[in-house]
């Protein structure tokens, strides 16, 4: 879902370990779990995008 947010606004960005925690999926805490790194132009959006995620009060129980 991230990622698909990210492309539509054309925001420079990598996820870290997704591939090796997708293989290895219990190795999680030894990798740090997957890490987000935008570019340091795109982190204000970047981060507006991560809030309205976060934000729960437009979802409702249908």
């Amino acid at each position: 879902m991230l990622r698909h947010l990210f492309e539509q606004q054309e925001i420079r960005h990598g996820f870290l370990h997704e591939t090796m925690i997708g293989v290895l999926p219990f190795h999680s805490n030894a990798f740090g779990g997957i890490r987000l790194q935008v570019h340091e132009e795109d982190i204000e959006i970047a981060q507006e995008i991560i809030n309205q995620l976060n934000d729960t009060s437009n979802l409702h129980i249908v």
